[in-house]
């Protein structure tokens, strides 16, 4: 602990109501959207393109509860695995025909799909010209940007790390890939930006197959500066899911 250090309360904030590529169902055939039932997604158009909250893992000393992870820190203090929320995503749109004019070519087998984070509303703050994703303070407090990836510096800053989750597909091990960069702690993009992405068919054993679902963890790490005023911070972020543009 250090000397004449102020407590500071830490909320960070996921969205429970997950978004997705709002696809109008009519336009298209069933017999291009893949329906696989065993898939079991909350949310998004299921079962073709979504994502769903698997679970939630408060890191040490870190409480978790109705999807808010929050934690009392210390002036200094820093903590990398602040909680890791794992995601599912699914994407079955199979290729682009004329019948699917509406989605301008995407579609998961050939261009594939993002998982894309932003702040939520409310949630940013501009500074000298430069937007960055803010955990907001209580009225006596300043703002916590998330500016540096380096969480044990003297600026307080807030990140996320993106890990891909492996499983084994008719023998061989297949996972989405993190965005360049997310691979370790990133800051947390001012605006919509994609996270991870994948195709969801891939060639295994000479065969196009078709993967059902993919599992991400993402990590959020906080950090705190010597002088940081006491106070409660809270942040908030989205997750979406869009199809890639064609390549």
């Amino acid at each position: 602990m250090i000397l004449g250090s102020k407590k500071l309360v830490i909320v960070f904030g996921i969205a429970t109501v997950l978004s997705s590529l709002a696809i109008p169902l009519s336009s298209a055939r069933a017999s291009k959207l893949l329906v696989r039932d065993s898939v079991s997604v909350n949310v998004g158009i299921a079962p073709y393109v979504g994502i769903s909250i698997i679970n939630n893992t408060a890191g040490t000393g870190v409480t978790y509860s109705n999807g808010v992870y929050s934690k009392t820190m210390q002036n200094g203090e820093h903590i990398s695995n602040f909680g890791t929320t794992r995601l599912k995503v699914i994407c079955n749109i199979d290729e682009h025909t004329e019948n699917l004019d509406t989605y301008g070519t995407l579609d998961c087998r050939n261009n594939g799909w993002s998982l894309n984070i932003a702040p939520a509303s409310g949630y940013t703050t501009t500074v000298d010209g430069v937007s960055y994703a803010t955990m907001v303070g209580s009225a006596a407090s300043t703002a916590i940007l998330s500016s540096s990836a380096d969480l044990s510096g003297s600026t307080s800053t807030w990140g996320i790390m993106v890990i891909p989750v492996s499983k084994t597909v008719s023998g061989t091990s297949v996972s989405a890939s993190a965005a360049t960069g997310y691979d370790s702690m990133h800051i947390i993009p001012a605006s919509t930006a994609p996270i991870a992405t994948s195709t969801s068919w891939r060639t295994i054993n000479g065969t196009s197959t078709y993967i059902e679902s993919f599992e991400l963890d993402i990590q959020y790490g906080v950090g705190v500066s010597s002088t940081q005023p006491a106070g409660t911070y809270t942040g908030v972020v989205d997750y979406t899911i869009s199809l890639n543009a064609s390549s």
